[in-house]
């Protein structure tokens, strides 16, 4: 069966619009993220189970968001259950802001805001990424 060039061109915009927006996340959590949320917290005088256990949180997650990206790159099965990884998590991060501060939460908690269409993307890839026809 021949494949018709919208058939190859969507699934691999889709892919490269996921990998974009996992690279952005990665680098938003692990440099801004790190100055504006994990620094101030580790400067607190929080028990320190509490600061050992936000560091070593902090880094799992800039490690899943570096991984994702690569991930995403890469395509098949691994890229679709990140993708629900990711729609799940902005999933979170929505009830959460609404639970707390209503729709204003949503601006104090923007993670979705690129977690959503990055998992929405990588789940319209697909689990094979077409790149020739």
């Amino acid at each position: 069966m021949n494949r018709t060039s919208k058939q190859i061109i969507a699934p691999h915009f889709a892919r490269m619009f996921a990998v974009g927006l996992a690279g952005i996340s990665a680098a938003a959590h692990t440099i801004l993220g790190t100055l504006d949320t994990l620094v101030p917290v580790m400067e607190t005088d929080l028990p320190l189970f509490v600061r050992g256990t936000m560091w070593a949180a902090w880094h799992m997650v800039s490690g899943f968001l570096i991984y994702s990206t690569y991930v995403f790159w890469k395509g098949g099965e691994a890229a679709r259950a990140f993708g629900w990884l990711y729609v799940l998590g902005a999933g979170l991060f929505i009830v959460n802001g609404l639970r707390l501060e209503g729709l204003y939460g949503l601006v104090t908690l923007p993670q979705w805001v690129l977690l959503l269409p990055a998992g929405v993307a990588a789940l319209i890839a697909g689990p094979r990424l077409p790149l020739r026809g």
